[in-house]
């Protein structure tokens, strides 16, 4: 859990300084009942999600589709909002539950 969580924020800070050019990144995390969530946003160039990830594979970025399905596996939520010239927002949700020993 803690590695793949880990991958999904490593994975959204590299890309808001490498294709959004952000200036500034916020990583909240935080663990509630039941629930882990982390939000990463920043203030970089931004882009259209659905475009970006109906041509993820034609463009060999694969980058966010990792990062939905690590999020998947975890039994989890990953939503990315984004607009060109607006920044952008990965929000990650994991239910705790099935990882308690």
């Amino acid at each position: 859990l803690r590695s793949s969580v880990f991958k999904i924020i490593q994975e959204a800070v590299t890309n808001s300084v490498k294709n959004g050019r952000a200036r500034r990144i916020r990583v909240l995390v935080s663990a509630g009942p039941g629930m882990l969530r982390a939000n990463i946003t920043d203030d970089g160039t931004g882009f259209d999600v659905e475009k970006t990830l109906a041509e993820a594979g034609e463009k060999g970025a694969w980058g966010l589709l990792n990062m939905r399905e690590r999020a998947a596996l975890l039994g989890g939520e990953l939503n990315i909002s984004s607009e060109p010239g607006r920044g952008t927002t990965v929000t990650l949700a994991v239910p705790l539950h099935l990882f308690r020993k």
